[in-house]
């Protein structure tokens, strides 16, 4: 034997010597999370194993790298930070248990990250979102009802067990979702939860179920009634393709009770108390918020447990908030979902809610969050509003809150009969919140009586409710079954299952022949609601502003919409001060008429009635719109959201025949002809001074194309290529918020170059030659022609740029144009800047533009002018005052 042989034998005595009589070999029986994907924004990752016989444990982590390492006193929980190297691939990387006893394997796994191509999109007030709860809304897969994992807990006939809905269910029924317009899908959580019949909750002396998805028993694992990951996967895959965003629902304060942490804590910390010894919830919400309230109250509401059942998670233990946050991150990378929806906000420490939305936000830069903060209170929940700091110093950064304060009076209003004048008060709070269109109405949700269940309730008033909350600012949220009316008081009534989810069910109301006379009127009604909003870009983005209050009529509008509604039992007149209105656009209202300097309109009994304002009365120089205009109104993308595109005919066109007419494209498109939709009430007047320009022989006749513009206006204005590579925000300069989410504008030109300017070449007489085709903006406008002529310099001839918005990204796009700016042999350039309000702060700018495009050959001349306006301002009114010098540039004849 060897001297080495010889001293291991040694050393392997020793050991045995010293380990206790019966040891046992270490078990791992769970690995949280069981993988993570490289270049991760968070490594090393955080590894929980969950086993027996784990006391004194060290880690091997092969061609990962183990670093600290900590058990916990029971020997049942590892915890070690895992580095993956960034020359790491994809495969299996096991993990190595070692104690004096044995060892044991870990799997683990790094898999690929999903592509961020349509997916971790966010959400926002240009969708539609649907509320549906996976058990009650369709079966798609049967054989998953008895699951031999957790078997006797399928009953329809129970309303507290499981229905059998499920994931193929909601996949089965996305067509359904797509012809009802819905843009977003929210789903419960998806969490596996208890798998026995719960002996403790009885409220009906029945045993239950955690079928809603709120009692999760393995963060990482789904419902087995439900389906599988794959399946999950498969339905995010599947919507995406259908244009469906997905919000996942998520729980951060509880476990359900009969998690195993609850009988075998993975650290001393890590529930707030014991199943013995803990807290009641006091439901006392206000003392997060009040800077004097009594420590002892905020205490039982941060730490209680939910019904004196749901353990508290101690989101202080650090363990705690790790493990929450990189399950967080897994689901999303996994999925590919878009948003999450949080549970109960108020109820976890703002500080782990500021640290997690931090790294989502650096992982998924575009996903968005939604929390649920329920109370009636707009004072106390504006104090929850991600953006700001309270007076505890801390902002969480959440995206958006569900808008509870507007809920009631909706409800009172709607349902019971109530004023309107009491929702037009209730909007006039939007005060308090630093941004108001960031919170999301509805009109029921999972967790109240349904609407149809309201003492009075009728489907006239939903019908008018749901006119609302289609017109309202805010991103409208729908609950399954309101669209056709279904009832429900309270839980789980409220929670029923969808008609025609079921083989057998008596009717289908998925179908329209399933569906009574007056189901179908309502499903329609939203159908159309949801259709009118996404194709009129004003109801989602634009500033309300009320016309007409009282107790039951409410006129209001929202750029060039005007909505008007009535809640009384008889029809009603109201006045309007406009100068015309189109048709209603809802087909409720009768052609608006002229009375006097005003314009009259009828609204029926309980109804409500959308008209575009045609044209609007405001101070100064009469304005309007001048020849003729084609309204495309909701022009399909297919790589951005749909929008408004308008296009000016020039005088004689519909005469001339044959001729053919040079383009000019326009951004902001609501700014350029009307100005009942533009900023302020003052248009950019294009219509008049083409019409006066081309009367004189000044320019040639040309063809106009406006396209609107969208709520992501900085994310398709802000040119891609001038940021550095996977950039989502930038600064828009001179102290302004920066602007965040994904850069779009490389699909907003390739809209504008492969969809829409082909549709105008084949519609309209055009001469589509590059030197008959250009491009026009102002602000953030005039960077996006400014890169548009650049990237496709084949396309467009020339640009004007107006007032442009050299502070975005600190002039970042400067440099990027002196890389790009197609030469002045080609092409022909226009700038110019005023001197006043935001204009005021662009010289410095200006003057490395124009150093610029100098150096790129472009010399002051027929080609090239860059011009200065003392005292104009940065607004439309400015930009109309001197348009006939750009509109001369691009269109003079030479």
């Amino acid at each position: 034997m060897t001297r080495a042989a010889f001293t291991g034998r040694l050393a392997r005595l020793a050991l045995c010597a010293a380990m206790p009589l019966g040891a046992q070999a270490p078990t791992v029986t769970k690995v949280d999370p069981p993988d993570w994907w490289p270049q991760s924004t968070v490594n090393p990752v955080r590894v929980m194993l969950r086993g027996s016989h784990l006391a004194g444990a060290s880690l091997e982590c092969g061609a990962l790298r183990c670093g600290r390492v900590q058990v916990n006193a029971a020997g049942t929980y590892v915890f070690v930070d895992v580095t993956i190297p960034p020359s790491a691939r994809p495969g299996q990387y096991p993990l190595t248990v070692r104690t004096p006893a044995g060892r044991a394997i870990a799997p683990f796994e790094l898999t690929p990250k999903l592509a961020s191509a349509g997916r971790y999109q966010g959400f926002g007030p240009s969708d539609v979102m649907y509320l549906l709860m996976p058990d009650r809304f369709a079966n798609g897969d049967p054989q998953n009802d008895n699951p031999v994992a957790s078997p006797g807990l399928h009953n329809r006939s129970e309303r507290r067990y499981y229905h059998g809905g499920d994931l193929a269910g909601v996949r089965q029924r996305l067509p359904y979702l797509r012809s009802l317009g819905v843009s977003a899908v929210w789903l419960n959580p998806i969490y596996d939860n208890h798998n026995a019949l719960n002996d403790r909750e009885k409220p009906d002396g029945k045993p239950i179920t955690d079928y809603h998805g709120y009692g999760p028993t393995d963060f990482y694992g789904v419902e087995e009634h439900f389906g599988t990951l794959g399946e999950f996967r498969a339905l995010v895959d599947a919507a995406h393709a259908a244009g469906i965003k997905i919000v996942v629902d998520m729980v951060a304060n509880h476990t359900g009770p009969y998690h195993p942490w609850v009988t075998d804590s993975p650290t001393p910390t890590w529930y707030h108390g014991t199943v013995d010894r803990h807290l009641n919830n006091v439901w006392q919400t206000w003392t997060i918020a009040d800077r004097y309230s009594p420590a002892s109250v905020r205490a039982a509401t941060l730490d209680g447990w939910f019904i004196d059942i749901l353990p508290d998670l101690n989101q202080d233990d650090p363990e705690v908030a790790r493990y929450l946050i990189q399950n967080t991150l897994w689901w999303v990378a996994r999925t590919g979902v878009d948003g999450i929806r949080q549970d109960t906000w108020p109820y976890v420490p703002r500080t782990f809610w500021r640290a997690w939305m931090a790294a989502i936000t650096r992982e998924f830069p575009s996903l968005k969050v939604v929390g649920e903060v329920y109370d009636g209170d707009p004072a106390l929940v504006s104090f929850f509003e991600g953006g700001r700091a309270q007076w505890d110093g801390l902002d969480t950064k959440v995206d958006m809150l569900f808008d509870f304060p507007l809920f009631y009076p909706i409800r009172q209003a709607f349902a019971r009969g109530g004023s309107l004048r009491d929702v037009a008060q209730m909007l006039g709070r939007d005060r308090m919140y630093q941004d108001a269109t960031r919170l999301v109405p509805f009109l029921g949700l999972h967790d109240v009586g349904r609407f149809m269940s309201e003492p009075g309730a009728t489907h006239a008033g939903l019908r008018l409710a749901y006119t609302f909350l289609l017109t309202t600012r805010g991103t409208p949220l729908v609950y399954y079954g309101d669209e056709i009316g279904m009832t429900g008081s309270g839980d789980p009534d409220n929670r029923g299952d969808f008609p025609g989810g079921w083989p057998g069910d008596a009717a289908d109301k998925f179908e329209a022949n399933g569906r009574t006379p007056e189901e179908q009127r309502t499903w329609q009604h939203l159908q159309r609601l949801i259709g009118l909003r996404r194709a009129r870009a004003d109801l989602q983005g634009r500033a309300m502003e009320n016309v007409v209050v009282t107790p039951q009529q409410w006129v209001y509008r929202r750029g060039a919409m005007l909505v008007a509604l009535n809640n009384d039992t008889t029809a009603s007149t109201v006045r309007v001060p406009y100068g015309a209105l189109g048709s209603d656009l809802l087909s409720q209202c009768a052609a608006p008429r002229v009375d006097g300097n005003q314009i009259a309109v009828v609204i029926p009994a309980r109804s409500g009635c959308v008209f575009e304002i045609t044209r609007v009365s405001i101070p100064g120089p009469p304005l309007g719109i001048t020849g003729r205009r084609v309204l495309h109104a909701g022009f399909a993308a297919t790589r951005i959201a749909a929008r408004n595109v308008e296009v000016w005919l020039p005088p004689g066109y519909d005469a001339s025949g044959s001729t053919r007419y040079p383009v000019l494209y326009m951004h902001d498109g609501q700014n350029v002809f009307n100005p009942a939709t533009s900023m302020g009430g003052v248009d950019w007047g294009v219509d008049e001074t083409m019409t006066s320009l081309i009367a004189d022989g000044t320019i040639r006749p040309a063809i106009v194309v406006a396209t609107w513009n969208s709520p992501k206006r900085y994310q398709e204005y802000m040119p891609r290529k001038a940021l550095p590579a996977g950039e989502t925000s930038f600064s828009t300069g001179l102290g302004r918020p920066a602007a965040s989410g994904e850069i779009i504008s490389d699909a907003y030109l390739a809209f504008l170059v492969t969809e829409l300017k082909p549709f105008i070449d084949r519609t309209y007489r055009t001469r589509p030659g590059r030197d008959d085709t250009m491009v026009m903006g102002s602000s953030m406008g005039g960077l996006i022609s400014l890169y548009a002529m650049s990237e496709y310099p084949n396309v467009f001839g020339a640009a004007a740029a107006l007032s442009t918005h050299w502070p975005a990204a600190d002039g970042a796009v400067i440099e990027y144009l002196a890389q790009h700016l197609p030469p002045p042999t080609t092409h022909r350039l226009y700038m110019d800047r005023g001197s006043a309000t935001l204009d005021a702060s662009y010289p410095p700018y200006q003057v490395r533009a124009d150093a610029m495009a100098r150096a790129r050959g472009y010399v002051e001349g027929p080609r090239f002018t860059t011009r200065v306006f003392e005292g104009a301002d940065h607004s439309e009114r400015a930009w109309r005052e001197r348009l006939t010098i750009p509109l001369t540039f691009l269109l003079g004849r030479r």
